[in-house]
């Protein structure tokens, strides 16, 4: 596994500032993913034996995380360990929330419902607008029209990647591509309606073959942009306390 052979310092350190923040918990699941991260450079057949246990690793390339694969809409994601890591606390199985679920999908439009323009925000410097039209551009990325730049950062790599994408919590002023930010908000109601449409167009949206690749993590699988996108926008509508 060169993935996990390799020396991943960077990442171990960008980890080992986040669990260093008080406000930062991570879940039983996420803290024995990020083991694989120490697990010493001699214990490789090991750590690979955990990794796949975890599903974090099935063959060399491959960076898919438990179940990531072709899933129907509208279908809630259970991944199980696989029995190869006993010494993991706890079986690995959980329920994700995706914007590929009708019923996430009307979760989240109905807390949009409930945010008004002149909402305050509880960090950041984004009004509900700017962060509502954040939203549209960031699902417009997603369906690729509109382009962005790569952005070369270590969240783009394994293990991490996988961990930024599924587990770790969202840093609050967490940096974003400038494509997204900076575009003036249409007005309320027609923002807020384009932002509904699109992410009510993402059930049909998660069915298309090609995907472009995320500015920060690079080449997706469906699965986890249909995760990730959840949790984005999960992020930002409890950023004004929805």
């Amino acid at each position: 596994m060169p993935a996990l052979q390799s020396d991943h310092s960077a990442e171990r350190d960008h980890l080992s500032r986040l669990r260093s923040q008080p406000e930062v918990r991570l879940t039983a699941e996420a803290e024995s993913a990020a083991q694989l991260l120490s697990a010493p450079r001699g214990g490789d057949d090991q750590a690979s034996s955990r990794g796949r246990g975890l599903g974090v690793f099935d063959s060399d390339r491959d960076t898919r995380w438990p179940g990531e694969g072709d899933i129907a809409p509208d279908r809630e994601c259970r991944c199980a360990e696989s029995g190869g890591a006993a010494d993991v606390q706890g079986a690995l199985t959980f329920l994700q929330k995706t914007l590929s679920n009708a019923r996430a999908r009307r979760e989240l439009l109905d807390r949009l419902e409930h945010l008004t323009p002149d909402a305050t925000p509880r960090w950041g410097k984004m009004t509900a607008p700017q962060m509502v039209a954040h939203l549209t551009d960031w699902m417009m990325m997603a369906s690729g029209d509109l382009k962005t730049a790569a952005q070369n950062r270590v969240l783009r790599y394994p293990p991490l990647k996988q961990l930024a994408i599924y587990w770790l919590p969202f840093p609050k002023g967490v940096p974003t591509a400038p494509e997204l930010l900076g575009r003036v908000p249409l007005e309320w109601g027609a923002e807020r309606a384009s932002l509904r449409q699109r992410v009510e167009a993402f059930e049909s949206l998660y069915l298309k073959p090609e995907w472009p690749d995320h500015p920060a993590f690079g080449k997706m699988t469906p699965k986890a942009w249909g995760v990730f996108a959840y949790r984005h926008m999960d992020h930002h509508l409890r950023q004004f306390g929805i």
